[in-house]
């Protein structure tokens, strides 16, 4: 994503575009591309995949692992609010 926003400015379609890059990358490269970790305990579901929450979120408002310093009760805050379902490991 090319515009940086803050999390809660996030869209349905920014994240649903961030999902598409993690598909297309595949999760291991997507991660490393942005410099974000596995999601330890929650995960976006998503077209019957499961995806990690805070990378899509942030990768969807064009920040690195290093740029997003939102916690995981935010990350699934905002997911939820754009109509996703986040589930717990």
């Amino acid at each position: 994503m090319e515009t940086k926003k803050r999390t809660s400015e996030a869209t349905r379609e920014d994240v649903i575009r961030a999902i598409g890059m993690c598909d297309a990358l595949g999760q291991d490269g997507f991660l490393a591309a942005h410099g974000y970790r596995p999601s330890l305990r929650y995960q976006l579901a998503f077209g019957g995949n499961l995806y990690p929450s805070k990378a899509i979120l942030g990768v969807a408002c064009g920040l690195s692992a290093r740029e997003f310093s939102g916690g995981a009760a935010h990350t699934v805050r905002v997911l939820h609010a754009l109509g996703f379902k986040v589930v717990s490991r």
